[in-house]
């Protein structure tokens, strides 16, 4: 059995393979690309792998996975506490002689249905919160140039009344706010 510690980076990895007298058997650097990776681990069926959870963990982790591989993510803060030093050649052995030794301190992975579920609400979250800052940057601007309205243009009624009240026109100056429902802060006798 083969124990690979691999020490993941945005865009390069470090990687050691130990045998199960933990002896050294390869190590070296190469990219975070799947074709470097598959290049590292040529020769390597059915090993077991770990890595340590953090920025960029999981397509790797998938692509291990799906290629039959025994894949173990590893608590990167208790990992370090067991750790001599940091640097990436050194923690790539101590990933690979804890994966050995059966001292490795998990991660919990959830099933791929369950990341992808929470991927999407990471997502969600995150155009949820631009979609409130656009809309309070919006609001901002009606108020700098002193535009109120009388009812709220996000909602369903207020979005049907846009169009008439001359939101949507793209004319030189600021658009008169009129009409019905609309309370305009600019003189209406000027229109």
């Amino acid at each position: 059995m083969m124990y690979v510690g691999l020490d993941v980076h945005k865009k390069m990895c470090y990687g050691t393979v130990m045998d199960e007298g933990g002896r050294v058997v390869r190590q070296g650097k190469f990219g975070n690309d799947f074709e470097a990776l598959y290049g590292f681990m040529d020769g390597l069926e059915g090993a077991s792998v770990v890595m340590e959870s953090g920025y960029c963990w999981q397509p790797l982790y998938e692509a291990l996975e799906e290629s039959g591989h025994n894949v173990k993510l590893a608590h990167p803060k208790e990992v370090k506490a067991l750790a001599k030093k940091k640097t990436d050649k050194v923690d790539s052995e101590t990933l690979a002689h804890l994966l050995r030794t059966g001292l490795l301190p998990e991660s919990y992975v959830p099933p791929p249905e369950i990341r992808e579920l929470r991927d999407r609400v990471r997502r969600r979250a995150f155009l949820v919160g631009m979609r409130t800052k656009v809309r309070n940057r919006i609001r901002a601007e009606l108020v700098k140039r002193r535009i109120r309205l009388g009812i709220s243009p996000w909602t369903r009624k207020g979005g049907a009344r846009a169009p008439e009240s001359g939101l949507g026109s793209c004319g030189p100056g600021p658009p008169h706010i009129g009409g019905s429902g609309w309370a305009g802060s600019q003189d209406e006798s000027r229109s």
